[in-house]
C-alpha cells in the first residue's frame, strides 16, 4: 500500500515543481513573492581595460598609418610601407616575469614593403619583422615592468572643441579653439577693445590680418561680414572698426608676412611661402585635425551646421572664423543669449586613458623615425642585397615604449595595501 501510495503522489509532486517554476526556489522551498533584482556588478577596471585594448586595436595602427607611405628625400625612387601591425601572444607567464624581473608583454610585429618607383614599382624587400615589444595589461588591469607591477593613471584634460571665457582680472574676453590635434588658437578682445590673437603660444597678431590671408583682403570686405553684429540703438561697441584702425596691413601679402614673423620670429620668409604656411595650419588635415567631437562642439555652439563625416569637419576655415569673431563679439556687448564656458565644468572635460596617453607620447617618436628612414632610403644601394637594417632602426620605438612605462609621471608602482587601495590606485585620475 506504501509503494502504491508514493506512485500516486509522485506525479502530484511533478505538477506542483511545474506549476511554480516560475516562483524563487531556495533550498527547496517555493517563495510566492517575486524575488528581487539587483543590477548586475559593474566592471570596475573596464575603462583601463577598453584604454589598453583601443591602443592595441587602433592607435598602434594609426601610429604606422599618419607615416605611410615613407618616401626618400627625393621623393621620386624609393617607397616603404609598414604594415599588418600585429601584437603577439605573452612571451613568459605572469609568474615567471615576476621571478625572473622580465617585462610581461608580447611582441609588436608588421610587413615591411620597399618598392621601387624608378623601375615600375619592382618590389626590392618584402618581409614581416618584430618592431618591439609592447607591456600587455594583465586580467587585473595592471602591467609587470621588470619584474614589479605598475598602473598607468588616467588623465582628466579639456575637452576638444571651442570655449569661450572671459578674465575678471585683466577684463578681457577670449575663445580657445582646441583641435584633436594641430595647433591651439587664441583670440583675445583686450581691455583696450582691441582683437588680437595668437598661435599656440607665439606672440599676439591682429585678427584683422588673419582675416586677410584668409581671403578678406579688403577692409570693406571685412566690415560687410559684420554689418549686422552691432546694433547703434544699443550702445554696441564696433570691435571691428577699431581693429581695422590698429591694423598696419593692407593685403593678404602684408598679412601673411606680419603673422609669419609672429609665429617663427627671426626668419626671413617670401610673402607666398609665408601664405601658404598660415593657411596649412588650419585648412589641411597634414597640420590641423578637428576631431568629430570638436567639430560636434564648434557646430552646437556657433550654431553651424557642418556635416561630421568630410574632409571640411576637421578644418578649421573662415566661416568657422567668422561665426567664433561674431560670438564672442556678441559676448563682449553683453547680448542676450550669449554665454562664455566654465572650463572647469565636466561637461568640458574628458578623460584620456591608457591608449591615448600612449599614442600622444609615441607621436613625436614616429616624425624622429620617419626622418631616419628617409635618410636611409636616400644612401641605400639598391643594387646589394637590402637587409632589414638598412631601412629601419625600431630601436627608436622600443626604446620609447620602455622609457614610457618605466619612467612616465604616469606610469607609477601599483599601491598594493589592500585589495581597496588597489582597485582605487587603478582607477584613480589625475589632471596633470
Amino acid at each position: 500500500m506504501a509503494k502504491q501510495s508514493m506512485k500516486k503522489s509522485a506525479p502530484s509532486t511533478f505538477v506542483l515543481e511545474k506549476e511554480f517554476d516560475k516562483h524563487m526556489i531556495r533550498n527547496g522551498r517555493v517563495f510566492l513573492k517575486d524575488a528581487k533584482k539587483f543590477a548586475e556588478f559593474p566592471e570596475l577596471l573596464g575603462m583601463q581595460q577598453k584604454g589598453f585594448q583601443d591602443f592595441v586595436d587602433y592607435y598602434l595602427t594609426k601610429l604606422f598609418e599618419e607615416i605611410n607611405p615613407i618616401h626618400d628625400i627625393g621623393g621620386d625612387k624609393l617607397v616603404l610601407l609598414i604594415d599588418d601591425i600585429k601584437v603577439g601572444e605573452p612571451i613568459e607567464d605572469i609568474d615567471t616575469c615576476k621571478k625572473k624581473e622580465m617585462t610581461y608583454g608580447g611582441i609588436i610585429s608588421g610587413r615591411i614593403k620597399l618598392s621601387d618607383n624608378a623601375n615600375a614599382g619592382k618590389v626590392l624587400f618584402n618581409k614581416r619583422a618584430n618592431i618591439g615589444i609592447l607591456p600587455l595589461m594583465t586580467s587585473r588591469g595592471s602591467y609587470i615592468i621588470n619584474g614589479v607591477e605598475r598602473v598607468v593613471i588616467s588623465q582628466l584634460v579639456r575637452s576638444y572643441g571651442i570655449f569661450f571665457s572671459f578674465d575678471k582680472k585683466e577684463f578681457t574676453y577670449s575663445f580657445k579653439l582646441i583641435p584633436e590635434k594641430g595647433p591651439w588658437l587664441q583670440v583675445i578682445i583686450e581691455k583696450s577693445g582691441n582683437i588680437v590673437a595668437r598661435v599656440n603660444k607665439s606672440r599676439k597678431f591682429t585678427i584683422v590680418s588673419l582675416l586677410r590671408v584668409f581671403g578678406y583682403e579688403t577692409d570693406e570686405s571685412i566690415r560687410e561680414l559684420f554689418k549686422d553684429c552691432f546694433d547703434p540703438e544699443e550702445n554696441d561697441f564696433d570691435y571691428i572698426e577699431f581693429a581695422l584702425k590698429k591694423d598696419t596691413t593692407h593685403d593678404a601679402e602684408s598679412a601673411a608676412l606680419h603673422i609669419y614673423g609672429k609665429i617663427r620670429p627671426g626668419e626671413i620668409i617670401d610673402a607666398d611661402s609665408a601664405i601658404d604656411y598660415i593657411k596649412s595650419q588650419f585648412l589641411t588635415q597634414e597640420r590641423i585635425f578637428v576631431g568629430k567631437v570638436a567639430r560636434r562642439k564648434i557646430n552646437a555652439k556657433l550654431g553651424l551646421n557642418k556635416s561630421m563625416n568630410d574632409e571640411s569637419a576637421n578644418i578649421y576655415d573662415a566661416d568657422d572664423l567668422v561665426a567664433s569673431l561674431r560670438y564672442l563679439m556678441n559676448i563682449a556687448n553683453e547680448k542676450r543669449g550669449y554665454y562664455a564656458d566654465d572650463i572647469d565644468h565636466l561637461s568640458n572635460r574628458r578623460i584620456r586613458s591608457m591608449g591615448e596617453i600612449l599614442y600622444s607620447h609615441l607621436s613625436p617618436v614616429m616624425r624622429k623615425f620617419t626622418k631616419s628612414i628617409k635618410g636611409k632610403l636616400s644612401i641605400l644601394n639598391t643594387e646589394e642585397q637590402i637587409k632589414l637594417t638598412d631601412l629601419v632602426n625600431f630601436k627608436i620605438i622600443d626604446n620609447s615604449i620602455k622609457s614610457f612605462f618605466a619612467t612616465s609621471q604616469l606610469s607609477q608602482f601599483l599601491d598594493q595595501i589592500n585589495p581597496l587601495a588597489e582597485i582605487e590606485h587603478k582607477r584613480r585620475l589625475t589632471s596633470l
